[in-house]
């Protein structure tokens, strides 16, 4: 059966390292979001039956980056379409400060935005939250800041995949943090303050645990949600 990881976050929040660190193992295939190639059209996942021989094809793990899919659903409804495959997500998260300074460095959208960046920050986060009530066993949430500090948040990550990979992160100088003005800071980090908190508290790996796996309990995973549903309301 294929081994299949799905590599999923905000943009910018470190996905690209931690794609790179997992397809470096010469056993996977890695496979990068794309306007058009045989997983993706217009950066979209392609449809499961189109996805099928593809992922049939390779013996050893698939590692993809669909980062663009929670534009538009769910981290459960990709889940739900994959589980054939016995899909697993990592969904990464990354400081929404230094996340929006790197974010406004290669795009437009959010410039002189703050706020409207961070809704999209914590709407998109939010849906990982949500899907920890039925797919806990097959999502794990990993901070950035914990990759870069710890490299034993990554061999725990690749055990737990099965993917051995190579750490490739590099230091974090938070750019965002150190350049950005003390009002930009505040705004984003009221617009996000629950949704990190929650983030926070559901990660599966952790610097400082030697990469132990710990699992959120279903009180913690109520919670969860009940914040999500806050998180949800205009």
């Amino acid at each position: 059966m294929t081994n299949l990881v799905l590599i999923m976050g905000v943009q910018r929040s470190g996905t690209n390292a931690l794609f790179k660190s997992l397809s470096s193992d010469a056993s996977v295939l890695g496979v990068n979001e794309s306007p058009d190639s045989a997983f993706f059209a217009n950066l979209l996942l392609r449809p499961e039956p189109q996805l099928r021989p593809h992922l049939l094809a390779h013996d050893g793990a698939v590692v993809l980056k669909p980062i663009s899919e929670t534009n538009h659903r769910g981290v459960d409804a990709v889940l739900d379409e994959l589980s054939a495959y016995g899909a697993r997500v990592v969904w990464i998260y990354r400081d929404p400060v230094n996340c929006f300074h790197s974010h406004i460095e290669r795009w437009t959208g959010f410039r002189d935005r703050p706020q409207a960046f961070a809704q999209h920050w914590t709407r998109r986060n939010a849906l990982a939250l949500a899907a920890l009530s039925s797919h806990g066993d097959r999502l794990a949430i990993v901070r950035y800041e914990d990759l870069v500090t710890d490299p034993q948040v990554f061999t725990g990550l690749g055990t737990w995949l099965g993917v051995a990979g190579a750490y490739l992160f590099r230091a974090d100088h938070g750019r965002g943090r150190a350049t950005q003005p003390t009002q930009i800071q505040q705004i984003i980090d009221a617009g996000t303050a629950q949704a990190r908190q929650a983030l926070d508290q559901a990660r599966t790996f952790r610097a400082g645990d030697a990469g132990v796996l710990t699992r959120t309990s279903a009180r913690l995973a109520g919670r969860l949600m009940r914040q999500w549903g806050k998180l949800r309301r205009p």
